[in-house]
């Protein structure tokens, strides 16, 4: 160390401390509800039951809160977040005023779920209250993305048929609710001894998160300190509110207490299920807080590589711990930050782009996400349907029944252009087929928009990598770099539904 006076020989170790990035955690809620008279703190961090019942006290009348948190700990919760409300306050200001509280506080680095027990104290105002957490989850407040997921309650005494009810009430990709409520030891006497189960199910997501990660579905998770249901379900029951994106609390003889489902509230089929919506979600946290601190470094190819290297790494380590479908890292996502989608347009407005695919439910179907960095500012957000990269066929030139197929690939021979790299496609049918807005596609997302074109039978036309103007036997990509210049390079055909027709592979020439 500069500056140390030895004064004899010898070895001395010194102790040098390395700041090292801490975590974003999973799994923890902000509880926001009702304790005892008298009590109205601000946010407060807990970290175990005992801490809770020191600050709040025990179970207040009229409130589920403390026993929402005490099943939160019971379930294998570790740290939660906990925001009380002024019951001289009317609860639709007061919940309004929690939610700004938490942005101003928290913003993302704090907590991923959030549940409110309480808010059916309101006959009347539930849904309507729930729909604001809703609300919230998917835009936050002013400039900020929270990325938050809400565990929803069913309405008291509700029946199946309410709890659908309700489900087709609420609007938004970012929550799932549980039915029916579950009987606790004390629990309060006004309702049978039974109460919502949100608090129960955020410990069993944070048990989930630590134990396997948040790409596993928290279902056929035990309920721990549930004695019983308000109602037992049968299977007829599940047939009915599965479907309906009710999560099912179920009795199995001998198994105890299980969640028996795991779907979000969501009408997107690309956020079904939960863990694949908190899997984005978690995602997106990430990367906000790893690209912020890039805002001011130069837009350049530089950037561009460290951005894919560092998530490429993140994506990598998920991968591994199987949070994605493929056999492979390139079946399983795929980064791309170049200068094709950060154009000098673009740039000159500040702007950083980054595309990224993740396949969670089936081997090369890509969830594509895009990442904004503009004025400080990172904003994460899927495309408004997934794109669909669907594995290519081991059997180079696979024909559909249009009789369409990709007959060949040639690249580019040596020089400063791409004179000479193209794909030849080949209508083999025997009548004519419309091509107009379909899609050719290589693994990396790049994709050609088929303009209005009718491909005769027996005709033959190349579509070129370069520019150029198109002609009935020639349509030109635009590329200004080549795109199939490496063996195992692949090419799909999609129509204008997203269904693949043909697929290819390249196989270089020596």
């Amino acid at each position: 160390m500069l500056g140390q006076p030895y004064k004899t020989p010898g070895v001395y170790i010194h102790e040098v401390v390395v700041a090292t990035e801490a975590e974003l955690q999973s799994g923890v809620p902000l509880f926001i509800g009702y304790a005892g008279d008298g009590i109205a703190r601000g946010l407060t961090e807990v970290s175990q039951w005992e801490r809770f019942a020191a600050l709040f006290g025990t179970p207040a009348p009229g409130s589920f809160l403390a026993y929402a948190v005490r099943g939160f700990f019971a379930n294998g919760g570790r740290l939660c977040y906990v925001l009380c409300l002024d019951r001289a306050e009317p609860v639709a200001g007061a919940l309004e005023r929690a939610l700004a509280q938490l942005a101003h506080e928290l913003l993302l680095e704090k907590v991923d779920l959030i549940c409110a027990p309480d808010l059916l104290l309101f006959p009347g105002q539930e849904t309507e209250l729930q729909q604001k957490l809703l609300d919230f989850c998917r835009i936050g407040i002013g400039e900020s993305d929270f990325n938050i997921f809400a565990i929803l309650d069913p309405l008291p005494a509700a029946t199946a048929d309410t709890a659908l009810a309700q489900r087709q009430a609420l609007t938004g990709d970012d929550g799932a609710l549980y039915y029916p409520w579950i009987r606790v030891a004390d629990g309060p006497a006004a309702t049978d001894g039974c109460i919502p189960p949100s608090g129960h199910i955020a410990g069993i997501y944070a048990r989930s998160d630590r134990q396997t990660g948040v790409h596993k579905a928290p279902a056929n998770e035990v309920i721990e300190e549930a004695l019983d249901l308000a109602t037992n379900l049968t299977d007829q029951d599940q047939s009915v509110l599965n479907p309906g994106q009710v999560n099912c609390l179920r009795v199995f003889p001998g198994r105890g207490i299980r969640v028996w489902g795991a779907r979000t509230v969501s009408r997107e089929p690309a956020w079904l299920y939960v863990n694949v919506r908190r899997q984005f979600l978690a995602i997106s946290r990430w990367i906000a807080r790893k690209m912020v601190v890039m805002t001011f470094e130069p837009n350049d190819a530089a950037l561009w590589m460290r951005v894919r290297r560092e998530i490429n790494s993140y994506l990598t380590g998920l991968y591994r711990k199987g949070a994605f479908q493929g056999n492979s890292s390139e079946e399983a996502f795929y980064v791309k930050c170049d200068a094709e989608i950060n154009t000098q347009e673009r740039r000159d407005r500040g702007e950083l782009i980054v595309e990224i695919g993740l396949a969670t439910a089936v081997p090369g179907e890509f969830i594509i996400i895009r990442i904004v960095q503009a004025e400080g500012k990172v904003t994460v957000t899927p495309q408004t349907a997934p794109i669909t990269t669907t594995p290519v066929s081991n059997l180079s030139g696979f024909a559909s029944a249009t009789g369409v197929v990709i007959a060949a690939i040639t690249e580019n021979p040596a020089g400063p252009d791409l004179a000479g790299e193209h794909l030849l496609l080949r209508n083999q049918g025997s009548a004519p087929v419309e091509m107009t807005n379909w899609v050719l596609k290589d693994r990396v997302g790049h994709r050609l928009l088929f303009p209005r074109f009718i491909f005769q039978p027996g005709m033959e036309v190349r579509v070129w990598t370069k520019r150029g103007d198109n002609s009935l036997t020639d349509l030109y990509w635009g590329h200004q770099a080549p795109l199939w210049n490496n063996t195992g390079d692949e090419a799909y055909l999609y129509d204008s539904q997203e269904h693949l027709i043909a697929s290819f592979e390249y196989i270089r020439s020596n």
